[in-house]
């Protein structure tokens, strides 16, 4: 029976500190071949170029790494003549600890992450939006509005996308986001 390609990664998130020396990921796919195997950040083709190597066995290494370079989606994609499958790593500038009141405009990359402290859910910072929210709502609260984190403490990690301007508001798991 012929097989399709299946992909995984690992790791799918990575934390990008100062530091870090290398980012690795390894893609694990499978399928009949021939089988092609690409990788690719944020929709665009990586080749070894002396940053990047894609060593044996489908390994990113990423030398060096910046974060104002490469924070992103890291895409590996296997395909061959029966289709194709995916699999993503997010590599995210790794903020610590937050305080509550943090706010997404806090973070100057465009993949951030952190970790949430217990007790943000009372915090009286606001959050304005629903499934997108504005540059200043509060991370961690909008985390757990949207279902990402509860109460306790967690990690969360966002992409900064262009504000939509207008914001609807709504009440989720004990959060009220303002318009």
């Amino acid at each position: 029976m012929k097989a399709p390609p299946e992909v995984t990664v690992v790791p799918e998130k990575i934390q990008l500190t100062p530091s870090t020396t290398n980012i690795v990921i390894e893609c694990k796919a499978s399928g009949d071949d021939p089988l092609n195997v690409k990788w690719t950040k944020d929709g665009v083709e990586i080749t070894s170029d002396g940053h990047h190597f894609i060593l044996p066995g489908n390994v990113l290494l990423v030398n060096n790494p910046e974060v104002n370079i490469d924070v992103g989606v890291y895409m590996c994609t296997a395909s061959n003549q029966l289709g194709s499958a995916v699999a993503t790593s997010t590599v995210y500038d790794y903020k610590g600890t937050l305080h509550c009141s943090s706010i997404f405009a806090d973070c100057n990359s465009t993949v951030c992450g952190g970790l949430c402290p217990t007790g943000c859910d009372q915090d009286l910072t606001p959050i304005y939006g629903d499934a997108q929210y504005s540059m200043d709502s509060a991370i961690c609260k909008a985390a757990i509005h949207n279902g990402s984190i509860q109460s306790q403490r967690g990690v969360v990690i966002w992409k900064k996308t262009p504000g939509t301007g207008t914001y609807t508001g709504s009440v989720k798991n004990g959060i009220t986001s303002q318009r």
